[in-house]
């Protein structure tokens, strides 16, 4: 799964992804149907804050 740098992005067969921020800056996280855990709440637009990890289900 492509990912800008400083992001670690992967991905399941199953619809299962991972997204970790480890940028200075909040990322944006792929369309996704579900967010099933973060290590740390979304900013208010729905960007991943720096380092923190989120997975969805797609």
């Amino acid at each position: 799964m492509p990912a800008r740098e400083g992001v670690l992005a992967f991905s399941r067969t199953d619809g299962l992804v991972c997204v970790v921020n480890l940028s200075p800056a909040p990322a944006a996280l792929p369309p996704y149907e579900r967010l099933l855990l973060s290590s740390g709440p979304l900013d208010p637009d729905g960007g991943l804050p720096t380092d923190t990890a989120a997975w969805l289900r797609t």
